[in-house]
């Protein structure tokens, strides 16, 4: 919550920097407000789902990342430590 009072006031108070560098930090912060008034109003039925699916996709991104290095057969950093010492 703060997070998004912050970028709201970053995007209004911004004079250095363009419109459209601060209507997005506006946006996000008013977004990330409305979240955190949606979870502290109701932690189990709606933080509990939404942690669940941010939950799903980094494990799931990070699982494809694993995955993608398996394939590819990246080194490993020990692998890459040993060989330095050579």
């Amino acid at each position: 919550m703060f997070n998004g009072i912050g970028g709201i006031m970053q995007g209004v108070g911004g004079q250095g920097n363009s419109r459209w560098f601060r209507a997005p930090l506006v946006g996000v912060g008013v977004l990330s407000i409305a979240i955190s008034g949606l979870i502290i109003a109701h932690p189990i039925g709606f933080g509990a789902p939404l942690l669940a699916v941010v939950m799903s996709f980094a494990l799931l991104i990070i699982g494809i990342e694993i995955t993608a290095m398996g394939v590819v057969g990246r080194l490993i950093v020990g692998k890459l430590a040993n060989r330095k010492k050579s």
